[in-house]
């Protein structure tokens, strides 16, 4: 499958290392035209089996805070969480998750009662992945 990806800047291969389209980098190119452009779920679902796992535990560093970004994809939810003022997820631990977590109007995060999730790390062989 040929994935389509924005054309790089000019002064892009300047650097002494060679510099290519790893998947984070590729996964990072459709979060940049999130909501101007619809994405291809099957290219999308493409490259994020080929990113590596993330801990769960890393999940959890820091305040647990993590801004999302809704990737147009076509689906109906989408519209939803923007009328929501979404705002990402928060993982106070892997046993106390909050996987909607949205914005008052004056961008202060919302009290919700979405309700919560826990993180587990599965390890279907050769890949693993996480679930909430």
């Amino acid at each position: 499958m040929t994935i389509p990806f924005p054309i790089l800047p000019l002064d892009y291969h300047r650097s002494r290392s060679i510099r290519r389209f790893t998947p984070s980098r590729k996964f990072l190119a459709f979060t940049t035209t999130a909501a101007s452009k619809k994405i291809d779920p099957a290219q999308l679902a493409a490259v994020f089996d080929q990113l590596l796992p993330v801990a769960p535990e890393t999940l959890t560093r820091g305040s647990g805070e993590w801004r999302g970004i809704a990737l147009n994809t076509g689906h109906k939810f989408m519209e939803q969480l923007e009328s929501l003022h979404w705002r990402g997820a928060v993982f106070r631990s892997t046993e106390d998750v909050e996987p909607v977590a949205i914005d008052k109007a004056d961008g202060e995060k919302a009290t919700t009662d979405f309700g919560g999730a826990c993180v587990r790390l599965l390890s279907p062989l050769p890949n693993y992945a996480i679930e909430m």
